[in-house]
Formats: C-alpha cells, sequence, structure tokens
C-alpha cells in the first residue's frame, strides 16, 4: 500500500474568532446537536480540534465549535491543503463519518457505566442505540421481501372509485368481450317495428359518420332530409346505425355482482328490461330473478340465455312488479337487488298502460315506483346491499325533477340507507355534436352520466362480510369456465 500523506503541519491554540469560516460550509448545525455539543463541552471540555487550511487561511471543519466558543480559545489543528484538496475534505469529512453504525449492545454496555449530566446528550446516544439496533435487526433477520402491488383494475375489476368511467379502454374491452357472447339485449322491444312500443330514444342520438351524411345529404337535395331519410340511406351503404334501443352495460353488471353480493347468492331485479342483466348474473354463479311486464321481451330474454348459458338459466317472470308478491314464491327473499328502473317518460318501454313509463304524471309514476320499491326491499334479506342505477329527468320546463333524491327517499322510508354513491360516465355518441346548439340556445349541460346508489338493509359489517372476498377472472373466457 502507498504510504499515506501527512498533511497536518500544526497544532495551536487561538481565538475563535480569528478563525475565518469557509464561505462553501453547506453543513447546518440544529438545536439538538448544538445542545449535546454545549453538553459535552461543558462536562468533559476540550478533546478534538477544529480544522484549518494555513495555505488558503479558511477552515474545513469546526464551524459549529467556533460558534459555541466565541471569544474563548479553541484549539486547532493546521493543515496545508490545496484549494481543490481543501475542497474535496470540505465535501466528504462529514459523510464519511456519518457512515458509522452503532454495535447496540457495545453502546448500551457503555452508556450503563456512564454518568451524564445533560439530558440531550442521552437522548442523543439513545436514538444511535436505537438505530443500531434497528440495523442489526434488519442484517440478522432481514424482512420478507414485500410483494409488488397488485393493479386495481386486476384485483376489482374497475378502480372502486365514485366515478365509473365506462370510456375507459379496460371498460370498453371486458365490455366487448362481454356483447362477444352473444348477448342483444334490444331484442323484445320492438327495435325491428317501432309501432311494437319498444324502448327507443330519439333517431337523431347517432355517431358522427350519420351527421356527415346528412349535410352531404342535404347538399345535394337541397333540403333537409328526414331521419328515417338517412337512416335508410345509412344502411343501404352499409354503415352502422344506432338501432335506438338502450343495452345495459355488462360490465357495470359484473362488478355490482361481484363488489356487493354474496357467491352464489339470489338477485332480484324488479324492472328486468333485456337479457344482460339475467346472463351476466347466471354466467357469473348467481341466482338471478328479474320481473319484466312485457312477454316478447321476455320470450326473447329466454331465447338468448339458452344459447349463452344453457347450462343454468336466469328466472324472468312476465308480469306488473307492482304486484310481486303474486309473482314470487311466498319464502322468496334475496341477497341483492339490482336494477335499472324506467326514468317516468323518458323512454316509452310498451303501450301497456301498466308500464311505468306511460304513468299520467310523474307523481302517478312516483306513486307506483315507491311501491315496488318497498316491495322490492321487503323481500330482501337482512345485512344486505342494493344497487338502482338512475338518472334524473327534465320535466316540461325543463327543470329536474330530483328522481335521483326521489329514489334515496323511497329507499330511506323503506328503512335502507344509502352506502355509496357513484357517478357512471357513459359513452358520449353524437352528443359533441348536439351539444353546441342545445347549449347556445338553453344553457343546458349535456348529460353524459348516469347515479349508481347502493342502499344496505341492517348492518353494513354484517353486509360486507356476506359479501365476502372479490373473485375476479381475468377474462370473460375465465368466468364462462372454457
Amino acid at each position: 500500500m502507498t504510504s499515506i500523506q501527512n498533511r497536518i503541519v500544526g497544532y495551536r491554540v487561538i481565538k475563535a474568532s480569528e478563525l475565518q469560516v469557509h464561505p462553501d460550509n453547506w453543513r447546518e448545525h440544529p438545536t439538538a446537536q448544538d445542545t449535546a455539543l454545549r453538553g459535552i463541552l461543558a462536562q468533559v471540555g476540550w478533546v478534538d480540534t477544529a480544522l484549518y487550511n494555513v495555505r488558503t487561511g479558511r477552515m474545513i471543519d469546526g464551524h459549529l465549535r467556533k460558534s459555541i466558543a466565541a471569544e474563548d480559545e479553541i484549539p486547532v489543528l493546521d493543515v496545508d491543503l490545496s484549494e481543490d484538496e481543501e475542497r474535496l475534505v470540505l465535501a466528504t469529512l462529514d459523510p464519511i463519518g456519518a457512515m458509522v453504525q452503532a454495535n447496540p449492545h457495545k453502546l448500551a454496555v457503555l452508556r450503563e457505566q456512564l454518568s451524564l449530566s445533560s439530558e440531550p446528550l442521552n437522548a442523543l446516544l439513545e436514538k444511535y442505540q436505537q438505530e443500531g439496533a434497528a440495523i442489526l435487526q434488519a442484517l440478522t433477520h432481514p424482512a420478507a421481501e414485500t410483494p409488488p402491488a397488485i393493479p386495481l383494475i386486476e384485483r376489482f375489476i374497475i378502480p372502486p372509485f365514485s366515478v365509473l368511467d365506462a370510456r375507459q379502454a379496460y371498460w370498453q374491452e371486458r365490455k366487448r368481450a362481454w356483447l362477444a357472447l352473444g348477448i342483444e339485449s334490444e331484442l323484445g322491444r320492438g327495435s325491428e317495428d317501432k309501432k311494437e312500443g319498444g324502448l327507443v330514444f330519439t333517431p337523431s342520438a347517432q355517431g358522427e359518420s350519420i351527421y356527415r351524411l346528412r349535410n352531404e345529404m342535404r347538399a345535394t337535395l337541397g333540403y333537409d332530409p328526414s331521419w328515417d331519410e338517412i337512416i335508410s340511406e345509412a344502411q343501404h351503404r352499409g354503415m352502422h346505425v344506432f338501432s335506438g334501443t338502450s343495452v345495459f352495460d355488462p360490465v357495470l353488471c359484473e362488478i355490482a355482482y361481484r363488489w356487493f353480493c354474496p357467491a352464489g347468492g339470489s338477485i332480484l331485479d324488479p324492472f328486468a328490461g333485456g337479457s344482460v342483466r339475467g346472463i351476466v348474473a347466471t354466467a357469473l354463479g348467481y341466482a338471478y330473478t328479474g320481473i319484466e311486464l312485457r312477454a316478447e321481451q321476455v320470450s326473447a330474454n329466454h331465447e338468448q340465455a339458452a344459447r349463452i348459458v344453457p347450462e343454468a338459466l336466469p328466472i324472468w317472470l312476465t308480469g306488473d312488479s307492482s304486484q310481486m308478491d303474486s309473482l314470487l314464491p311466498s319464502a322468496y327473499q334475496s341477497d341483492f337487488l339490482f336494477t335499472c328502473p324506467p326514468y317516468f317518460d323518458l323512454e316509452k318501454y310498451s303501450d301497456d298502460n301498466r308500464d311505468l313509463s306511460r304513468a299520467s304524471s310523474y307523481a302517478a309514476f312516483l306513486e307506483t315506483y315507491r311501491a315496488i320499491v318497498a316491495l322490492s326491499c321487503a323481500r330482501l334479506h337482512e345485512d344486505r346491499l342494493a344497487c338502482f342505477v338512475v338518472g334524473d329527468i327534465r320535466d316540461r320546463h325543463g327543470h329536474y325533477r330530483n328522481f335521483v333524491a326521489d329514489t334515496v327517499a323511497a329507499f330511506r322510508d323503506c328503512g335502507l340507507e344509502l352506502y355509496n354513491e357513484a357517478v357512471l360516465i357513459t359513452a358520449l355518441g353524437s352528443l359533441p355534436i348536439r351539444v353546441g346548439k342545445m347549449f347556445e340556445a338553453s344553457r343546458k349541460l349535456g348529460k353524459t352520466h348516469q347515479n349508481v346508489l347502493v342502499f344496505v338493509k341492517g348492518d353494513w359489517h354484517k353486509a360486507v362480510q356476506a359479501v365476502g372476498p372479490i373473485v375476479v377472472a381475468n377474462d370473460i373466457a375465465e368466468t364462462m369456465g372454457w
């Protein structure tokens, strides 16, 4: 090994005020360090020196000692270093010293032999002893490797936030997988013939390509074509045309069942509508019972279910949910309520006067709706959850009716409490095209969300315990056992 140079050129005791501090000194001294050093100096005195570079006339180490000594004398060790060497020592002296590790056992023995009058010194040694013990524990008993965090999507299918964004790629990918099973919820709703009274939205609810076609036809024909003409031309060209019927989102079904229903539990749906909620429930191993007023819809649902989930079919009962006690077995109790009720007159489902969407007034609609909520809640086991997907609707004056709040009130009147509330962000469709004119004329915001309301009957702790752990399949094929 090369001989180590001795750069020390002298030792002296001088007034601390004569020492020039280093302009690049980077160390700051907290109050605890200042107090501890004063304590040891008071009890013992000087046992270490300040470090001074005679070539530059600047201190390298000992700045706190100089500050404490003030006008008193301080021992100084003189060294002879170049400016580059001085900077190197200034930068590394303390960090190298800080690399020391305490042997907690030896330090404990040493502390027992000490008589310290300074509490800050005791605190300093206690800190070193605890840190040393922690390091020793880590070296001799290494902790088990922390498993990597599992993404929320893998744990829960969808991140369990109060905003459920159905536009996200992960949502759309899973939705496509469900629909690829052959679910066609609009069957039975009269989508082939509006005269049958199917669930029909305004024909103008189309995508951007249809609106471009409309502009093209307007320029060619010299007049504004009707939507029937536009849709007929679009179909002739093989373009995708919105069917005019709403299809319930299967991904929303899946997360509602997996998150809020006990495994293999029974699900009651008082406003069954299409096949989606029943097929998804059965595919996931739940016992689904839906009540639907329209016999043609029930027939179409059964046909789809027989093709997609033939091993365990959902149950759809044809009838009026306001009379569900005559439709369900007297002992029937569900583990979860899940449905999407009619939004009064926003959509017309049928020509049947018993259909809530054909109620004579909102008050009449609400009276029957509240009665169905009450009957459904009575068929729900204690310590269970319920989920209704609703959206607010405007009256003929353009004001919101507050249907969401009316739904909450209906459940509370049945003794259930609102437990979760989420906003479901839905696809924009043609809204970006339509909203400009609408907003300019009325200042009404384009509505692109629904409300997902979760209620609890009884003790939520017991309800969550009954649901149990959330089991998530990697894909729909795994869910179906393919």
